[in-house]
């Protein structure tokens, strides 16, 4: 589709499967806005997720190692995601450590990747943490 449109500013949001086809979206440059680090295989539709340590590795590891830009996000198919707001650094923090990225990536991935892969205007807000968030 991005080759028949490429104009178009087409982004992959959740990545449940996003291993599969990693190579191609990174020689598309389509984004992905990855809100499946950890799916779980539960449906038949899923059964081919790559459901991470100790099983298989992380879907960011596939995504980072192919070149794709993503970001991470917290949303939920079956829930409202935003109950699990207070899970995004920590699990920035996780895909670092499983897809080899330091922590200045690891915030990134929750930042100024998703306002680059949405194409917003980079915020100039300030968050103070008490430790390491990730």
């Amino acid at each position: 589709m991005k080759n028949d449109f490429p104009s178009v500013n087409l982004v992959i949001f959740g990545g449940e499967e996003a291993p599969l086809v990693a190579k191609e979206l990174a020689a598309s440059n389509i984004p992905l806005i990855l809100s499946e680090n950890q799916p779980s295989p539960d449906t038949f539709r899923s059964k081919d997720t790559a459901i991470g340590p100790p099983l298989t590795r992380y879907v960011a590891s596939y995504l980072s190692e192919a070149g794709v830009k993503y970001g991470l996000s917290v949303a939920e198919n079956s829930f409202i995601g935003s109950f699990r707001i207070h899970d995004l650094g920590p699990e920035a923090g996780w895909t670092a450590k499983f897809a080899h990225h330091d922590e200045n990536e690891a915030i990134r991935l929750i930042t100024s990747n998703i306002e680059t892969i949405l194409g917003l205007a980079p915020s100039r807000d300030l968050v103070v943490f008490e430790g390491n968030p990730l």
